[in-house]
């Protein structure tokens, strides 16, 4: 039900998951070196949303989130964002799509309008997003110099390790099983 859906995708996932790839998994990997540890842990929550759909999408999130947190030191501001992205772009989406008959869309004008005024708002306010971040890109610079590895290193420490190869694989078979 929309409630369950709520509590679990819009308040429950995001604490854990911010807990998870933001507190635990950055806060360890970063004291080695920021940059490297800000792509693995957004590539290692990309692969934990398990379907192809939500890898791409949920890798951009987790940069920007991941950059943020190691910006700021505060786990609830990336909760709170996390919060919000699950609250716009599910949660409301779900509910307009309650109202709509997806099978003859006249039938339900209103419900239909503003389901298609939040799609373009929502699409604008990614257009947006994207354009901050390119124009703002030093707002979002984790590197500070005082990285132990050389840069050959950095990818490997946290990339290569077996435990990350079985979770990267582990990852990619729940998603095929997944269209199977």
């Amino acid at each position: 039900g929309l409630l369950a859906y709520f509590v679990f995708a819009v308040l429950l996932a995001p604490i854990l998951e911010e807990l998870t790839f933001r507190k635990l998994l950055l806060d360890r990997l970063r004291v080695i070196d920021k940059p490297s540890a800000l792509i693995f842990s957004a590539l290692a929550f990309a692969l934990f949303h398990g379907n192809l759909v939500q890898v791409f999408y949920a890798f951009g999130a987790g940069l920007v989130l991941g950059a943020v947190y190691l910006r700021c030191g505060r786990v609830g501001v990336t909760m709170l964002l996390h919060i919000l992205i699950n609250l716009l772009g599910g949660f409301v989406t779900v509910l307009l799509l309650r109202f709509v008959d997806v099978e003859n869309l006249m039938a339900t004008p209103l419900p239909t309008l503003l389901l298609s005024v939040y799609s373009l708002a929502m699409i604008a306010a990614a257009i947006a997003g994207v354009v901050f971040l390119i124009r703002e890109r030093g707002l979002f610079r984790v590197g500070d110099g005082n990285d132990r590895l050389a840069a050959g290193d950095r990818f490997a420490l946290p990339f290569l390790r077996p435990g990350f190869i079985l979770y990267f694989f582990a990852a990619l078979a729940a998603m095929v099983m997944a269209y199977v």
